[in-house]
């Protein structure tokens, strides 16, 4: 599993603000849209942390750290247009128990690369009827929602000068 492969599990924006309370405003699908202000104000608890040299910090302030980080990409992902990510055409295994879903533009370049063999499941069966089933549901593509999600991100620290 590359470091990268980590970005294909998102939440479901479910997050928790700051002050205590869900990220995001609810739809009438049931999920959630995280507003300017909510993604402001994890910015700005994120900017407190600018200035502070996290080597030497003990493990609560890294954990607060890390948690302000997970929490502001849950809000950029609640944020996401997912009109604009293409939806899923293949599915990419890299074993017996783990797939990925890509569209054909990320598939092509690596669809040779599948199939390490070192992971294996008592039902692969199962797994590869998950696949389809996630598949014909009409599933994004995983690396374009990643780009998306991250570049986001990048724009967002960027912009505060926290890149």
């Amino acid at each position: 599993m590359t470091p990268t492969d980590d970005l294909s599990e998102w939440s479901d924006a479910d997050a928790t603000a700051a002050v205590g309370g869900a990220v995001g405003e609810l739809q009438a699908d049931g999920g959630t849209v995280a507003t300017t202000e909510e993604i402001d104000a994890i910015l700005d608890e994120l900017e407190r942390f600018d200035s502070m040299d996290l080597k030497g910090k003990d493990p609560d302030t890294l954990e607060q750290y890390f948690d302000v980080q997970d929490r502001l990409v849950d809000a950029i992902d609640a944020e996401l247009n997912e009109d604009h990510i293409p939806d899923a055409t293949h599915i990419w295994w890299n074993d017996e128990a783990e797939f990925h879903l890509y569209c054909a533009e990320h598939y092509r370049p690596i669809a040779d690369e599948q199939w390490t063999g070192f992971s294996t499941v008592p039902d692969p069966q199962a797994v590869k009827e998950a696949a389809r089933e996630r598949l014909e549901a009409g599933a994004l593509c995983e690396k374009c929602h990643s780009e998306a999600l991250y570049g986001r991100r990048d724009e967002l620290l960027e912009e505060r000068g926290l890149a």
